[in-house]
């Protein structure tokens, strides 16, 4: 049975873990290749935890309110993330803000943009914010922002 029919078969709504499932697997993928199948899925995690579930395992996790720990910790170690990510209900505000920042850097106009602004000076980041303000956008705080490694480069220090 294929992950579409399977999914066809049940009017079950996924549960927080089955959406974080799934939107590792969304991040996981090349975003010009599919998304990979349960199958498929499964193979490269049992293969790298040395866990042996079936793409029926899979499925469950993604699609139904059924819950494994061993498949979902075999799950994180191949996403590289926390099991208690997958496992609670609570939101890890951290992950969800590296996972947001991964999808930002899926998009190419926003590898495009993030490239280009390297060479970006802080006139020049000036005259950003005074283009943001005459469009009416709201002011962006340097300090809310989420910092990278060139932030801690004494080179850059403005003081």
């Amino acid at each position: 049975m294929d992950d579409e029919s399977m999914l066809a078969e049940t009017n079950s709504v996924p549960t927080e873990s089955a959406k974080r499932i799934n939107r590792l697997f969304e991040l996981m993928r090349d975003p010009a290749m599919p998304l990979l199948s349960n199958a498929l899925a499964v193979e490269a995690i049992s293969k790298s935890s040395k866990t042996s579930f079936s793409p029926v395992d899979l499925w469950q996790l993604r699609n139904a309110p059924k819950n494994n720990p061993q498949c979902v910790q075999a799950i994180a170690q191949f996403c590289a993330v926390p099991a208690p990510y997958l496992l609670d209900s609570g939101a890890d505000k951290a992950i969800d803000s590296q996972l947001s920042l991964s999808e930002a850097m899926n998009d190419a106009d926003v590898r495009n943009l993030a490239t280009r602004a390297r060479a970006v000076t802080p006139e020049m980041l000036e005259s950003v914010d005074r283009a943001r303000e005459s469009e009416d956008l709201p002011a962006v705080d340097p300090k809310k922002q989420q910092r990278g490694p060139r932030d801690s480069d004494p080179s850059r220090d403005e003081s």
